[in-house]
């Protein structure tokens, strides 16, 4: 099944408050979890997200509409 996966994360950073979205979608197969989905979209953050950040939302949805 394919999801719609967004993520929002903000960190200090040496150059000031710094926020970052990311939005993709993703097939998964039967069983995956949200917190799955939530690895893989922090794994796809620039490096300096990727730890010690503070999530301001995650949403993952079934991307399909109307089903």
């Amino acid at each position: 099944m394919k999801y719609l996966v967004i993520l929002t994360m903000q960190k200090p950073l040496s150059e000031g408050l710094g926020v970052v979205t990311f939005s993709d979608t993703v097939t998964v197969r039967p069983g995956t979890s949200r917190f799955e989905l939530l690895n893989w979209a922090i794994g796809k953050l620039d490096n300096r997200f990727r730890t010690n950040g503070n999530i301001l939302c995650f949403y993952a949805e079934p991307d399909e509409l109307g089903r």
